[in-house]
Formats: C-alpha cells, structure tokens, sequence
C-alpha cells in the first residue's frame, strides 16, 4: 500500500467522524494488503494498526449513517 494511499485512507475516515459525513472511500475499494517488514520494524507495526483502527471507525460510521 502506498504512503499517499495510507494517508488519503486514515485523512477520510478520521475527516467523516469529526464533521459525521460518509466517507469517500469505500473498504470494497481499498485492494492492497496491510504493509508489512521481514523485520516487523515499529513504523509497519505503526501503521498497520493506524489502518486497522481506521476501518475500524469507517465501519462504525457506516452503521451510524446509514
């Protein structure tokens, strides 16, 4: 997954919870898997769990707007 990718991602979900709109991009959209290191570096582990939790608030913000 790319870096802009990851940002424009966790940006749209975290954006739709502060102002309560949808957001733009769908889960169903998002193809490429988690990043991951053969050395399991701090920063993959970082950001991993940034984009799990931010699925995590995407989903939430679907039950609650729809």
């Amino acid at each position: 997954m790319s870096r802009y990718l990851v940002v424009a991602y966790t940006l749209d979900r975290h954006l739709a919870a502060v102002i309560g709109f949808p957001t733009s991009i769908q889960d169903s959209q998002m193809t490429c898997a988690l990043p991951t290191a053969y050395d399991e570096s701090e920063n993959v582990q970082y950001v991993s769990m940034h984009i799990k939790l931010a699925r995590i608030v995407g989903h939430i913000l679907d039950c609650k707007l729809s």
